[in-house]
């Protein structure tokens, strides 16, 4: 099936996505990184636990700055020894912030996603404004890991204090039948070098899709003659 035909839903799961990444539920500056809402949490359970974000290694959820719930959910990360200290705002300069926004329903092709972003809607939504003008699309193109990566400079800055750089590198990727918009942004003067914010989106993929995972049915007593017998033919 060519993912054209449905061009219109793929467009408007894609702005969906793009949309929480941009304006999700209050600003980097000004979320409070854990605000009082108990220990920080490594994992949030997102749209009734169809998928489990999970962020780099190192980083926590700022339950504060995230939604879960409806049709579209945001979440917010920072490094989690920054939640443990209670420090409000990002005055501290975290080694980079980073969001997930997930929605119903898979993602185009590669080719797909170069198409969308080649053009003035995709352009818009990747903008903090919504104004296609101001942005850079440095590269984008398939990872080995099956995701899509896209590499933006935005004329706009994503905060208002402009705490944040105007650099963000963006990975979207289908997990148990959702779409995955991650995205890394740098504190302003200290940017991540793009090797390190590849690394990290690579990680933050893998951790997403294992612990978004379902459970492997357990052995029973009359699957268990069956399974040891499919594995001694595949020995």
């Amino acid at each position: 099936m060519n993912i054209w035909i449905s061009k219109g839903l793929v467009a408007l799961g894609l702005l969906a996505v793009l949309g929480g990444c941009v304006t999700g539920p209050g600003s980097p500056g000004q979320s409070r990184f854990g605000g009082g809402l108990g220990p920080p949490a490594r994992q949030a359970p997102v749209l009734g636990g169809a998928v489990t974000v999970t962020g780099p290694e190192g980083y926590c959820v700022d339950k504060s700055a995230s939604r879960v719930g409806g049709e579209t959910a945001f979440v917010l990360m920072a490094p989690c020894e920054r939640f443990r200290r209670g420090v409000a705002g990002i005055l501290f300069r975290p080694r980079a912030l980073v969001t997930a926004t997930v929605t119903e329903g898979s993602g185009p092709t590669a080719s797909g996603y170069k198409r969308f972003f080649s053009e003035r809607e995709g352009l818009s939504a990747l903008s903090h404004n919504g104004n296609p003008e101001g942005v850079d699309v440095e590269s984008m193109g398939a990872a080995s890991d099956g995701s899509f990566r896209v590499t933006v400079t935005d004329s706009v800055a994503p905060d208002k204090n402009g705490l944040v750089d105007t650099r963000s590198w963006r990975a979207f990727f289908t997990v148990e039948g959702h779409l995955v918009a991650a995205s890394l942004r740098s504190p302003r003067g200290a940017p991540l070098s793009s090797d390190g914010a590849q690394s990290m989106l690579t990680q933050m993929v893998a951790a997403i899709r294992q612990a978004s995972a379902p459970p492997e049915p357990p052995e029973t007593a009359e699957t268990a003659p069956v399974a040891r017998a499919t594995s001694a033919i595949q020995d």
